[in-house]
């Protein structure tokens, strides 16, 4: 109702968004705070609820590539003399967590360890989720598997998940994708071998082609 009311304020839609996530209505809480990127592009809390409705989503290309236009919009500058407002840190945060889901672990070390670094006083979570990353070897046989699979070496995915179980929905569809594979070459290797004896006994019943000319 007040997304209805007030179709423009950040604050309403963003509210709403995260109601409708906790609902299961992940799709309607995105097209709301869609809206509020596009009304106030130049607000980083707006690009910060979305990333967050994203985290909910199973499109993981899709949150990469908002989360990397949200954090060269709103994160921290690259400039050292300039200051980091704590909007910025999160906005990087969260980038952070789009390049581990498909991955890219030193990319998401690299960028989580930066903004650790400006929030350890007042956020040690930061610090630990951190470490983890860094020598938990689940999520490094994690990442092999996610990046062979979004780089499309199938092979390097099915090899990582032999370390490790998978985790959610992505990781059981990366697999099934490639069980379906490997029966679908199969049925065809047999149907080509099939069809070959087949071809080869009408050539002895008829005789040689070569001798026929």
């Amino acid at each position: 109702m007040a997304a209805l009311c007030r179709p423009a304020a950040l604050e309403a839609l963003s509210a709403a968004a995260e109601r409708l996530v906790e609902g299961l209505r992940v799709d309607e809480g995105k097209r709301l705070v869609e809206r509020g990127v596009a009304l106030h592009p130049e607000d980083p809390r707006a690009h910060l609820s979305l990333l967050y409705i994203h985290e909910h989503t199973d499109r993981d290309g899709a949150w990469l590539d908002q989360a990397q236009r949200s954090s060269s919009l709103h994160g921290c500058p690259m400039d050292p003399g300039l200051p980091w407002y704590p909007d910025q840190i999160q906005v990087d945060l969260r980038a952070s967590n789009a390049l581990l889901e498909v991955g890219r672990l030193d990319e998401a070390i690299a960028l989580r360890a930066t903004g650790s670094r400006a929030v350890r006083p007042r956020g040690p979570n930061h610090t630990r989720v951190l470490a983890s990353w860094r020598k938990d070897p689940r999520f490094v046989a994690w990442s092999y598997a996610r990046e062979g699979y979004f780089r499309g070496d199938e092979a390097r995915a099915v090899e990582g998940f032999g370390r490790i179980e998978p985790g959610d929905s992505v990781d059981l569809k990366i697999l099934s994708i490639r069980s379906s594979r490997s029966v679908a070459k199969k049925k065809s290797r047999s149907r080509g071998r099939s069809s070959g004896s087949v071809a080869v006994r009408m050539a002895r019943s008829h005789g040689s082609p070569r001798r026929a000319l």
